[in-house]
């Protein structure tokens, strides 16, 4: 089944499931492709996610948010909306309460800041948003942005996400490593050594800072590969060396791994 729902004249959500006349609830993803906070990597980051979830059984939403020249916190704020239809609207089938974000990229770093932002009683009071309805299960994170040093972060990322602020608590906001906190919900992480666009170092000062908050955090790092595998196939990738995608193609099996030994999902 595949639906489109638009959750305001502009604010896309696509969403996609097995019918099963035996399954009484189904688990919910809501992706969150890369592009930098310029594009929008739909189809390798978005679809390719969907249907890999898809198959898993869970329900799969792909959110088509704003980018440049749209900046923080519009999308923090759409991603509320996405997760407020998907808790209070959504009605096709029976949702369980073990509800995922998956993004990549500058979606990972949109993934990990909807669950850092809740930390700001002020900004949640000004937009009158409700903390239980940002809160989800676990988050998966694909090779994500953490942090806005140029030396580790590909400096347009920021510069599309941030473009004309320069109030220092906002933008401290978008810092994610210095934003982690106790209880916040279980990671699963995957990069790569050789990402020179969105370098390792980002999801190295995340665990860090996940293992000093005492944040449950999987992290993969692997020794080969470039900047945005997705789901580390040929599909995704061709021309890729087969050397490469046999090494990162076993994420997602490692993700079921973990979704298991986790959140007892099959």
């Amino acid at each position: 089944m595949n639906k489109t729902f638009y959750l305001n004249n502009y604010l896309k959500l696509t969403c996609s499931y097995l019918e099963n006349s035996l399954r009484e609830n189904y688990h919910a993803i809501l992706i969150l492709p890369g592009g930098g906070y310029e594009f929008l990597a739909s189809d390798r980051e978005g679809v390719s996610y969907a249907n890999y979830f898809t198959q898993l059984g869970f329900v799969s939403f792909v959110l088509h948010y704003s980018i440049y020249p749209k900046t923080f916190p519009t999308q923090i704020l759409e991603v509320y909306q996405a997760l407020k239809f998907i808790k209070e609207e959504f009605n096709d089938v029976n949702l369980s309460d073990k509800l995922f974000i998956i993004g990549s990229s500058a979606g990972g770093h949109l993934a990990l800041n909807s669950q850092t932002i809740i930390r700001h009683d002020d900004f949640l009071a000004k937009y009158h948003l409700k903390k239980d309805i940002f809160k989800v299960s676990g988050l998966v994170l694909c090779y994500p942005v953490i942090n806005a040093s140029k030396l580790i972060t590909h400096g347009k990322t920021y510069d599309n996400l941030l473009a004309g602020i320069t109030d220092q608590e906002t933008i401290s906001m978008t810092n994610l490593d210095e934003e982690i906190y106790e209880g916040m919900p279980k990671i699963f992480c995957y990069t790569t050594y050789q990402d020179d666009l969105i370098e390792c170092e980002n999801s190295l000062l995340l665990a860090l800072s996940a293992k000093k908050h005492h944040v449950n955090l999987e992290l993969h790092l692997y020794s080969l590969g470039q900047h945005g595998l997705s789901l580390g196939d040929k599909f995704n990738n061709p021309g890729t060396d087969e050397k490469v995608l046999n090494l990162v193609g076993s994420w997602p099996t490692l993700l079921k791994n973990w979704l298991k030994a986790n959140f007892d999902i099959n």
